[in-house]
């Protein structure tokens, strides 16, 4: 901020020449690297659960013998 408040820039000056190009040097790689983690364990998940559902709906479905009634709630959970 000071060395370039000495050099004559102004506010938006400073900010687009000299503390926003360090900051997202500094910011970006963790912010991507965070963004990845939560896409894959938000895909884990939904997989690991579609599948559960999956299988508790065939093994109703074994027992009561109503797989339009029983696939129907499970899309409806899902």
């Amino acid at each position: 901020w000071e060395a370039s408040a000495s050099l004559g820039m102004g506010r938006l000056q400073q900010m687009r020449y000299v503390i926003l190009p360090q900051a997202l040097r500094v910011a970006i790689p963790p912010t991507v690297g965070f963004s990845v983690q939560i896409v894959k364990g938000t895909a884990l998940t939904s997989i690991i659960g579609f599948f559960e559902l999956s299988k508790a709906g065939t093994v109703v479905t074994n027992a009561t013998f109503q797989p339009f009634t029983v696939y129907g709630l499970v899309a409806l959970i899902y």
